[in-house]
């Protein structure tokens, strides 16, 4: 078990890491998708929610997701 590998897949996505994610160029990444996403800052590095990825996808392919508070006392506040 000391050898162990353990793969984990990045939550916060480079700009060419999300266009690469969602198949698109860097180009076609930046005017189809980045306008309609959050940015995540890092100084000055840029990067891109995987799950605000996903979300962007289901949407242009009208699957129609739900995404639950963060906190669930949010909707009762």
């Amino acid at each position: 078990m000391g050898n162990a590998v353990v793969l984990v897949a990045p939550r916060a996505l480079s700009e060419k890491d999300a266009a690469r994610y969602v198949s698109l160029s860097v180009t076609g990444f930046r005017s189809h998708a980045a306008g309609a996403l959050r940015v995540v800052r890092f100084g000055r590095r840029k990067a891109y929610l995987r799950e605000d990825l996903d979300r962007w996808l289901d949407h242009k392919a009208g699957i129609v997701t739900t995404v639950p508070p963060v906190n669930p006392w949010d909707s009762i506040l």
